[in-house]
C-alpha cells in the first residue's frame, strides 16, 4: 500500500460491543438460557390416586384423580423481558463500561433468583401433596402455584 491510499474500515454504531461490554452481554444471554433450561426441566412433575381402589355396586371404579405440573409460560416471558430490558439499557450506556457491567450483573442476577424462586415454588407445591385430601365424589380444590407453574387436574369417575 502506498501512502495515499485508505485502509477501509467499518463505521462505529452505538450497538456496537466494545471489547469489555461483549463478555458481560454474552455472560448474560448464557444464564438466562441457563436458567430457562433448568426451569424447564426441573419444574415438571405428575402424580395420579384412586382412592379405594376397589368399584362400587355398578361396577365402576370410585374415581381418580391426576395432578400434572409444567413451566409456566409467564416465566419464560419474564426472562425474556428482563434480558431484552437489561440488553437495550446496556446498549444506551455503551459509553459508561462501570454502569453497563453493572446492569448485566443485576440483570443475570435476577434472571436467576427468578428460576431459582420459581423452582422453589414449584417444589414446595408439590411437597404439599396437592391429591391427599380428595375423595371420590367431592370437587378438588387447591391452591395454585400460579405464575410460577402451570398445573393440569383430571378426575375420573
Amino acid at each position: 500500500m502506498s501512502g495515499g491510499e485508505m485502509v477501509p474500515t467499518q463505521p462505529q454504531t452505538a450497538l456496537a460491543p466494545t471489547s469489555t461490554e461483549s463478555p458481560r452481554r454474552r455472560r448474560l444471554v448464557v444464564v438466562t438460557a441457563i436458567s430457562a433450561a433448568a426451569y424447564a426441566v426441573f419444574s415438571q412433575a405428575s402424580m395420579g390416586r384412586c382412592p379405594g381402589g376397589g368399584s362400587d355396586a355398578t361396577g365402576l371404579g370410585e374415581g381418580c384423580i391426576s395432578v400434572t405440573l409444567s413451566p409456566s409460560p409467564l416465566v419464560f416471558l419474564a426472562m425474556a423481558s428482563i434480558l431484552l430490558v437489561a440488553l437495550a439499557r446496556i446498549a444506551r450506556r455503551a459509553s459508561d463500561a462501570s454502569v453497563a457491567e453493572r446492569l448485566g450483573d443485576r440483570a443475570a442476577a435476577a434472571i436467576g433468583l427468578l428460576a431459582v424462586v420459581s423452582l422453589a415454588v414449584c417444589y414446595l407445591w408439590w411437597a404439599t401433596d396437592p391429591t391427599a385430601g380428595w375423595s371420590p365424589g367431592e370437587p378438588f380444590s387447591t391452591l395454585l402455584p400460579f405464575p410460577f407453574a402451570s398445573v393440569d387436574i383430571e378426575i375420573t369417575r
